[in-house]
């Protein structure tokens, strides 16, 4: 024979038991998740260079942002007088003469830029930022898969902080005539 009481207490301990796991895992995941977070903060200053952040990338990318806003009404739109949309509507309505071909003149040559001929190329295994200056610190070109082929400038700055940036950073230029800066140790020599 089975006791009706203690059926319930035992149901109640199970409940209760499954509320307390239930609670101690979703605690063990948020300190996981905190965890992971605090340690990937304190590695994106080392990572930063091997992987763009997406706010750069975007800061970077070309839009045609520029030409809307270029488009756009000023922000203090003056209304224009009733003798100017008179001005504008007989000017749209008047007949325009048909624009006879002017005599074309051929443009004289100009020096081309120097032929690309690369002697470095990015180390294989990840991308790596192509910087406008010798420093972590400065702004992103964009970021250059592995195996592109660069030119070397000849310049070279020493690092300010060899620990994090390697030994020296070198001026380069990639094949559609961007110029920035690689670390050293993220180039190897030019191989086809």
């Amino acid at each position: 024979m089975t006791d009706p009481g203690l059926s319930n207490r035992l149901r109640q301990h199970s409940r209760r038991s499954g509320l307390m796991v239930g609670l101690s895992m979703a605690a063990a995941i948020a300190i996981l998740v905190g965890v992971f977070v605090g340690i990937y903060a304190a590695l994106v200053p080392w990572l930063s260079d091997i992987v763009p952040p997406q706010i750069q990338a975007q800061e970077q990318t070309p839009t045609a942002a520029p030409a809307v806003a270029q488009s756009r009404a000023p922000e203090n739109p003056v209304a224009p007088t009733p003798n100017a949309i008179v001005a504008a509507i007989r000017a749209q309505q008047s007949p325009t003469a048909v624009p006879v071909p002017a005599e074309t003149v051929a443009p004289e040559p100009t020096e081309t830029p120097e032929a690309f001929e690369p002697d470095f190329q990015i180390r294989g295994g990840q991308s790596i930022n192509f910087r406008s200056g010798p420093s972590t610190n400065d702004p992103v070109i964009e970021a250059l898969p592995p195996l592109t082929p660069l030119q070397y400038l000849n310049e070279e700055e020493p690092t300010q902080n060899p620990a994090q940036d390697g030994d020296t950073w070198r001026r380069y230029r990639t094949e559609d005539n961007q110029e920035g800066w690689v670390r050293e140790i993220d180039t190897e020599p030019y191989r086809e």
